[in-house]
């Protein structure tokens, strides 16, 4: 869970991680948005967190949907 910023999104997604962006502003909904389409994890947006909805992107992140859909990012950066 992170921020959301490039260098922070990239990184984790160069180790074939998932991630769940908490995006406060500037180009964090951008990079956040990006890892939510492509299955590699979670985009929440700050002024919307919840309990519920941190848990879910958290449970997905621990999700084999997750892990491939990471993996398949970190092949595509390679």
């Amino acid at each position: 869970m992170h921020h959301g910023g490039a260098g922070t999104t990239a990184m984790g997604l160069d180790c074939g991680l998932p991630t769940t962006v908490v995006a406060f502003f500037g180009d964090q909904p951008l990079w956040g948005g990006m890892v939510d389409v492509r299955g590699a994890g979670k985009m929440v947006l700050a002024r919307r967190v919840t309990n519920d909805n941190m848990l879910t992107a958290m449970r997905y992140c621990l999700s084999a949907e997750a892990k491939t859909a990471a993996e398949e990012l970190k092949e595509g950066l390679a």
